[in-house]
């Protein structure tokens, strides 16, 4: 938990007139450098729980925070600005090191979230157990519309949770799980479960060896569910099982 107060980590970096002076340095930076020349994260989360501060720091209301090695130490910093932040929209932690116990940190953000509407935990060796814990804040989530979980090692078991969350959820509109090892039981996973949802847009499955059994259940899938379309290269599909999608 941050234990001084927001005053006091402000006034460790910035002085008696913070706004101005945050103003003046961070104006200039990329949006995915800025937090570099905030100080530590501990003063770094400070200026995110304030929606004053993120407003200046971030105007189009996306965090990015991609390649920023984020480990156990600094996710609870900061998730517990964010569940003080009600302006952010988009939160990017592409490319850090989450895993489970990360997942569970972020989890608490998403089941107190209004406000999220974009999140990306790719490339964070989330494996099997960390969408779990994920899951475990999306479930009672009803803002986050794009969900991206792109080469984090999740295999069938994980993707038979985030079919059995899709089942019942009307605001994803987008998924991607690109570049991980669903199989083609993940695959018969999303089959089975996705038939009535009328919400979700598109679900990115590129390379996941879901291979000719997993490829035959999605065709299934297409000729129930018009809305949803579905990427599948690299999949590893023969012509015979492709030429079972609708409209082939």
């Amino acid at each position: 938990m941050i234990q001084t107060t927001f005053a006091e980590h402000v006034r460790r970096w910035w002085g008696d007139n913070p706004f101005a002076a945050v103003k003046a340095r961070v104006r200039e930076e990329a949006p995915h450098e800025r937090f570099r020349v905030l100080g530590d994260w501990s003063s770094f989360g400070a200026l995110i729980a304030d929606s004053k501060y993120t407003d200046l720091l971030f105007p189009d209301h996306n965090l990015d925070l991609q390649h920023c090695g984020i480990n156990l130490q600094t996710v609870d910093v900061l998730r517990d600005a964010l569940l003080r932040n009600s302006s952010i929209t988009s939160l990017n932690m592409n490319d850090n090191t989450l895993g489970k116990f990360g997942a569970a940190a972020m989890a608490e953000v998403l089941r107190a979230s209004t406000t999220l509407t974009h999140v990306n935990f790719s490339n964070n060796l989330l494996k099997d157990d960390g969408v779990e814990k994920l899951l475990e804040g999306l479930v009672h989530n009803r803002s986050v519309t794009h969900l991206f979980l792109r080469v984090n090692r999740i295999g069938a078991a994980g993707a038979a949770l985030l079919a059995q969350w899709l089942a019942s959820n009307t605001t994803a509109v987008d998924v991607n799980l690109d570049g991980n090892d669903i199989g083609p039981e993940g695959a018969k996973a999303f089959a089975a479960h996705l038939t009535t949802n009328a919400t979700l847009q598109s679900l990115n499955l590129m390379y996941n060896d879901i291979g000719d059994a997993g490829g035959a259940a999605l065709a299934g899938l297409l000729h129930k569910n018009h809305v949803i379309e579905l990427g599948l290269k690299g999949n590893n599909i023969s012509r015979a099982t492709q030429a079972l999608f609708p409209d082939h």
